[in-house]
């Protein structure tokens, strides 16, 4: 079972703190793009050790992955 923070905290902040990210429109959020409940409950219940989601919001990537216990988060931005 995870441990630590939520999954989609670390998106969320893993977004705040990546310079220049962008959901495309100003009013875009997060919400709709990806449902942060249900991440939350695929990482949470998956019994992989090993778990990889990737999303496109807006014009970041966003990759989830576990390994073992650990969730981390890489945003990087989206080449046009």
């Amino acid at each position: 079972m995870q441990q630590g923070p939520k999954t989609s905290t670390l998106v969320l902040e893993a977004l705040e703190e990546c310079d220049g990210a962008s959901l495309g429109d100003d009013d875009a959020t997060v919400y709709e793009f990806v449902d942060l409940d249900a991440l939350d409950a695929m990482f949470r219940r998956t019994r992989s050790p090993n778990l990889t989601l990737r999303l496109e919001a807006g014009d970041v990537s966003v990759t989830v992955w576990k390994s073992g216990e650990e969730v981390h988060v890489s945003v990087v931005g989206v080449e046009e």
